[in-house]
């Protein structure tokens, strides 16, 4: 679980926009300032873009600190704030930062502002599943994987997610299987372009077989789990899954 939360924090970290945004024209649309030019990531993910320099170079710096200095890139993206309350990318960056000093209820704020501006932001939605996840919501966080899957029935996040959380919730059989249903659509998407990370999946759907006590099947696609840590270089990965394997098994 604290492996995949790293990773799915990695990936939306290095995904579009969630950097600088690029040069363009500003304009407002329904008192919200939205970027307008022909860059197809822009007209994908229909984010706000800021129409302020200041705010701007505030993102920017704070992005850079964040490796290094969260707490100032923090205080940064906070200013940056100040000079564009509708500067989506901020709010979104921001709450990823107060997730990892564990400020949750910071982080579901900032998720929950950037979604008031922007309601179908992947990138918020996502990450407020995955803060209920942590703090035990799982209803709440059920709810967010589901409209994720509305809003992008191809997205694999959406199902993965879902079946983490029938699983981590399972009180019967019923529930391991609509676990097991989420895991493998989620499969079958991140297979059309797989990730760096499509080892959790294939750990996923073996670790679901395992608590249906069908060991054949989980030990199936834990091999196909491990031969895609090895590929990937994650071979630190496989080794916390073990852990995880030998603890139900035990």
């Amino acid at each position: 679980m604290f492996m995949r939360i790293i990773l799915i924090i990695l990936a939306l970290l290095f995904s579009s926009n969630l950097y600088s945004q690029p040069d363009g024209i500003f304009v407002k649309k329904d008192g919200v300032l939205v970027i307008s030019n022909d860059l197809k990531t822009d007209r994908k993910n229909g984010y706000t873009g800021t129409s302020s320099n200041k705010a701007r170079k505030l993102y920017n710096k704070a992005y850079d600190l964040s490796f290094t200095d969260v707490y100032k890139a923090i205080e940064l993206y906070n200013e940056a704030l100040d000079f564009d309350p509708y500067f989506v990318e901020t709010y979104d960056n921001l709450g990823r930062l107060y997730r990892v000093v564990e400020d949750y209820n910071a982080a579901m704020d900032c998720y929950h502002k950037s979604i008031a501006i922007f309601p179908n932001g992947a990138t918020a939605h996502l990450n407020l599943a995955v803060v209920y996840e942590m703090i035990d919501q799982y209803d709440n966080a059920i709810n967010e994987y589901n409209f994720l899957i509305e809003l992008n029935p191809m997205d694999p996040e959406g199902y993965y997610g879902l079946s983490n959380m029938y699983l981590y919730s399972a009180e019967t059989a019923n529930d391991l299987l609509m676990a097991l249903e989420n895991a493998e659509k989620a499969l079958e998407l991140y297979s059309l372009n797989p990730p760096s990370y499509i080892g959790d999946s294939y750990f996923q759907i073996g670790y679901i077989y395992l608590f249906l006590s069908e060991d054949i099947k989980a030990d199936k696609y834990f091999k196909q789990a491990k031969s895609s840590y090895i590929e990937n270089g994650q071979l630190e990965n496989w080794h916390y899954k073990e852990q995880m394997i030998n603890r139900a098994r035990n």
